[in-house]
C-alpha cells in the first residue's frame, strides 16, 4: 500500500487575528506566541497549493503544474527554516526578592503565577512548532510514519505537550498530531498522560474522542505496520465522532 497521504491526516488550526497581550510577545487568549502565527498561516495554504498541483496535472497542464511544484518546494523550504530558526522571545521576568537583604530573593506568589503562565504558553508555543513540522513533512511531503523527522518531532511535541498540560489547558491539535504519529512505548505513554491531564483539566467530550481516535490509530498502526497509513478521518467516521481540533 501506498505510504502516501490520499488526504490530509491533520487539518491546521485556522490561524485567528493577532491580539495584544499583557504578556508582551504571547498571545493569553490562544496559549501560543503570537510570532507563529504568520508561519502556521503560511502552512495552513500548502496542501490547497498541491491541490492545484494535482489539478493542473489531470488537466494536461504541465507548464502551469511544474511553476506550482516549484513554488511548493520553495514556499515549503522558506517554512521549514523558519520553524527550524523560531525561538520564543519572551521569557518569565525575574522576580524581586520579598525582602532585598535576602542572599536568595523569594519570587513573590504573583510573580510566580505570571513565570508559570508564560512557561505554560511558551510550551503551547513548542508543541505547536514540532507538530507543524510533523504536518509539513507528513501532509506536505508525505515522508512515512517511520522517517526519524516524524519521529523526531513526536517525541519533542510531546514532551512539550507534558509539560504544557501541567500549568494550561493544554494544545489539543499538537498533541492529536503527534500522538497519531507516536510508535514507541515512551512516546505513547507520555500521550496517554497528556491526554488524561487534559481530560481532567477541562472535561470535555471532545478530548476524550480525539484520545478514543489516537487508539484506534496505533491499534491499526500495530495490526498493519508503520508504513501503512491509516487515517484517523477513517475512524472518525466509523465511530460517528466528528472532533474539533482547531
Amino acid at each position: 500500500m501506498s505510504t502516501q497521504p490520499t488526504s490530509t491526516p491533520f487539518p491546521l488550526p485556522s490561524p485567528p487575528g493577532y491580539i495584544d497581550s499583557p504578556l508582551n510577545a504571547v498571545d493569553t487568549l490562544l496559549g501560543l506566541s503570537t510570532q507563529l502565527w504568520p508561519i502556521i498561516h503560511r502552512l495552513s495554504h500548502l496542501l490547497s497549493h498541491k491541490t492545484s498541483i494535482k489539478a493542473a496535472l489531470a488537466a494536461g497542464q504541465t507548464s502551469i503544474a511544474t511553476v506550482l511544484q516549484a513554488e511548493l518546494k520553495n514556499t515549503s523550504q522558506a517554512i521549514e527554516l523558519t520553524l527550524t530558526n523560531w525561538s520564543p522571545t519572551t521569557r518569565p521576568k525575574a522576580s524581586p526578592s520579598e525582602n532585598e537583604g535576602d542572599e536568595f530573593p523569594k519570587p513573590l506568589a504573583k510573580d510566580r503565577a505570571e513565570g508559570s503562565c508564560i512557561e505554560g504558553i511558551l510550551n503551547n508555543a513548542e508543541a505547536y512548532r514540532h507538530s507543524a513540522f510533523i504536518y509539513l513533512y507528513r501532509t506536505i511531503r508525505c515522508l512515512p510514519r517511520s522517517h526519524y523527522l516524524i519521529q523526531k518531532h513526536a517525541y519533542l511535541s510531546l514532551r512539550a505537550c507534558a509539560k504544557a498540560v501541567e500549568t494550561t489547558q493544554g494544545p489539543l491539535w499538537p498533541l492529536f498530531v503527534a500522538a497519531c504519529e507516536a510508535v514507541t512505548d515512551d512516546d505513547r505513554m507520555s500521550a496517554m498522560r497528556a491526554f488524561r491531564k487534559m481530560e481532567r483539566r477541562q472535561g470535555m467530550d471532545n478530548i476524550a474522542r480525539a484520545w478514543e481516535v489516537v487508539q484506534g490509530v496505533w491499534r491499526r498502526v500495530d495490526f498493519a505496520g508503520e508504513e501503512v497509513e491509516v487515517n484517523w478521518r477513517d475512524i472518525c467516521v466509523e465511530r460517528g465522532f466528528d472532533i474539533i481540533l482547531g
